[in-house]
């Protein structure tokens, strides 16, 4: 599939280039051979990978929870504009991209913890810190649990905006 797929993607461009300005990744053979790793470097190049879609040029880690998460909410979103009843993508409109993503998901029975982070988000972080500010000198069980999970959105929130960085008009997401 992925030979076929790059097969069309080089013999007629046209058809691929308004889905691959929209992607941040696309399906390559791997190999150490440096013909074929020029061989894809030469095809993204050609595609416009990224270029002029929603993804920000900014350095964002996708090994990282956090974007993990951040580009499942943005997958889910741009799967059903509609059905969120989402404005077009523009600089403006991130928040309430995510907002929607995040409670659709969260409707669907996807459990905030189970977006990315879990546990080692919450190590050591603020949320931890949260009780001192509330004037209690323990957290409650659900304290650390709502506290846990207000940590989690924060930093999904912010790994979504430093990945989606659409133009100021729209990007044609919606």
């Amino acid at each position: 599939m992925v030979g076929a797929l790059n097969s069309i993607a080089k013999r007629r461009r046209d058809l691929i280039l308004p889905l691959s300005r929209n992607l941040c990744a696309w399906p390559a053979f791997i190999s150490r051979k440096r013909e074929v790793r020029r061989g894809n470097e030469k095809l993204l190049n050609r595609l416009h990978l990224s270029v002029g879609g929603v993804y920000s040029k900014r350095r964002w880690r996708l090994s990282a929870a956090s974007t993990q998460a951040a580009l499942g909410l943005l997958w889910n979103a741009q799967v059903q504009p509609d059905v969120l009843q989402l404005p077009p993508l523009t600089k403006e409109t991130v928040d309430v991209w995510f907002e929607a993503s995040w409670n659709d998901l969260l409707e669907r029975g996807i459990r905030r913890e189970a977006l990315a982070l879990a546990r080692s988000v919450v190590t050591g972080s603020s949320a931890v810190k949260r009780a001192n500010r509330r004037g209690m000198p323990k957290q409650t069980t659900g304290m650390k649990r709502d506290d846990a999970r207000a940590e989690i959105k924060r930093q999904v929130r912010k790994a979504f905006r430093n990945l989606v960085e659409p133009s100021s008009t729209g990007s044609g997401c919606s």
